[in-house]
């Protein structure tokens, strides 16, 4: 269960990653963290700090 959220959410990152032109080749630690979370900017912000 935890392999396959952790693959959909990095595959939500690269494909805010690729929106913002980003191409090539990328590892998990090249993808911002707030690209991986289902939550918009705000909420991480309010949630986080």
């Amino acid at each position: 269960e935890f392999t396959g959220s952790a693959l959909v959410a990095y595959a939500r990152g690269i494909y805010r990653l690729a929106k913002h032109g980003g191409t090539g080749c990328y590892t998990v630690f090249d993808i911002p963290p707030a690209w991986i979370s289902t939550h918009s900017a705000e909420e991480l912000r309010a949630h986080s700090l």
